[in-house]
């Protein structure tokens, strides 16, 4: 209704180059749809751009590779904060392991360069079977000033588990989204994804960067997108 609209440009320009770069990087639709998406021109340094880090497309996990179904990519709002969501960030457990899926113990250098209030991470957790509270994962905030915080990721307090009937009770997060795919059909699941914000007790500080770690337990620790507010 209106092409000359300067948004309406950038979102024709954004989308010409994400078919563009799908189109040269696969050949066949199930490749395509593994290839991460290029990071909206509308997504502000609030949205935290984790292009650098992805370690597998949502095609992984939250989506299928067959069908329009699952999580869509790009922004997207849960809970009243946007998300930049585009790839998993997905850190080492014992039981993927096990199964020969490898991925790394922690992920360093997630750039921020700004102060903040609070931290969202939209997140979840893949072969979950832990005990309440039972940590999968920190977070090490690292201020500018050299200072550091430690954020704890625990099982059934700040996450849970991506499959299951219905999503789990958690102490400090919510569940924000319910999905599908065509393997948790079958086996009468669902996919979940959670919400938790970190109130940062050094909001006049500026955060220099994030790191992610695996506590090593039996589930694997799976970021989504991360917001500042």
């Amino acid at each position: 209704m209106q092409p000359a609209s300067p948004e309406v440009t950038q979102h024709l320009n954004h989308s010409s180059n994400c078919l563009a770069r799908a189109t040269a990087a696969a050949r066949s639709y199930h490749d395509r749809r593994r290839v991460i998406p290029l990071r909206d021109p509308q997504a502000d340094p609030h949205q935290i751009d984790l292009t650098a880090h992805y370690t597998a497309p949502l095609t992984d996990g939250f989506s299928d590779a067959r069908r329009e179904v699952g999580l869509q990519t790009g922004l997207q709002k849960f809970a009243g904060v946007n998300f930049d969501v585009r790839g998993l960030v997905q850190l080492f457990g014992r039981d993927p392991e096990l199964r020969g899926v490898k991925r790394p113990e922690q992920i360093s250098g997630i750039q921020i360069g700004q102060r903040a209030a609070r931290l969202h991470l939209l997140h979840s957790e893949g072969w979950a079977d832990s005990t309440e509270a039972e940590e999968i994962a920190a977070l090490t905030i690292r201020y500018a000033n050299r200072q550091e915080e430690k954020v704890p990721i625990q099982h059934a307090v700040h996450v849970a588990g991506d499959w299951s009937g219905t999503p789990s009770t958690t102490s400090d997060a919510q569940p924000v989204w319910i999905g599908t795919t065509a393997l948790a059909n079958a086996n009468q699941n669902s996919v979940h994804l959670y919400k938790y914000t970190w109130p940062n007790p050094h909001p006049d500080w500026e955060i220099a960067q994030v790191d992610l770690a695996s506590a090593k337990k039996k589930a694997s620790y799976v970021l989504v997108a991360m917001t500042l507010e």
